[in-house]
């Protein structure tokens, strides 16, 4: 079974000396759909749920033949997304285009799609060509979830929902400096949780360039607090804080 990634395109082999060249070119093989006569192909799509895919059949409506959708999808597996008639690119006269048929997964299961190639007004007759499309839906693989989003600017809000992690950045000096970012206790911890701080190396090699910590968190429950950071020297209880930084976190 052929897994399709986006468009899955079956090319049908019609040319246009008519009915006798149609049914002497691709093979035929055993019809095994009773729902599919004449000249007979077979394909087996896998698609993952909400994924689009595409059939592609050669086609040259100078002939006076046509395709149509004999045996529709079932509705609960795959939907019909419409069709249309792709001009030939070659200028020779006669040449075929491609008539294009586009469907949806729409959820698991398995369903069959049989087109039938004909004269429109010749409704005794057998179809010129027959091609049978078994569609198997699959279950989509689940997302990887999002990067976490970082924050720098306390006047902006940190908007979150439960579950989900964000990084607040903060810029300091060299740690010679004797100064380094504190985060107040005196945050509302069911809304958010602190989960640790990573230091980034300076981007400039030049003494007491600035660095970035990165400061961990993980939204746990629904509400609003704030986590404030106060730029001290832990050693002097007494001295206030040289700056402090305010983010609201807003978790739904």
């Amino acid at each position: 079974m052929k897994k399709s990634k986006t468009i899955l395109v079956v090319t049908l082999a019609i040319f246009v000396a008519g009915v006798v060249a149609l049914a002497g070119c691709g093979s035929k093989t055993e019809n095994n759909n009773n729902n599919a006569v004449g000249n007979v192909t077979y394909e087996s799509i896998q698609v993952d749920a909400g994924e689009e895919f595409q059939v592609a059949l050669d086609s040259n409506p100078t002939t006076g033949y046509d395709w149509s959708i004999t045996t529709d999808p079932d509705p609960k597996v795959v939907e019909q997304k419409g069709s249309s008639f792709v001009a030939p690119k070659s200028d020779l006269y006669g040449a075929p285009g491609k008539q294009v048929y586009t469907f949806n997964g729409v959820a698991t299961g398995k369903t069959d799609i049989t087109f039938e190639n004909r004269q429109p007004w010749d409704k005794k007759a057998p179809p010129a060509w027959t091609h049978n499309a078994a569609v198997t839906v699959v279950a989509a693989p689940p997302k990887p979830p999002a990067p976490p989003k970082t924050y720098t600017d306390p006047k902006s809000p940190v908007s979150e929902t439960v579950g989900r992690e964000f990084h607040i950045d903060m810029s300091e000096q060299s740690a010679s400096t004797g100064y380094k970012w504190l985060l107040s206790s005196s945050y509302d911890h069911k809304v958010a949780v602190f989960e640790g701080v990573k230091f980034l190396t300076p981007t400039s090699s030049a003494p007491g360039a600035p660095q970035v910590e990165v400061w961990k968190f993980e939204a746990v429950g629904k509400g609003t607090t704030k986590l404030t950071f106060n730029y001290v020297q832990p050693w002097d209880k007494t001295a206030k804080p040289a700056k402090t930084m305010t983010f609201t976190v807003n978790v739904n």
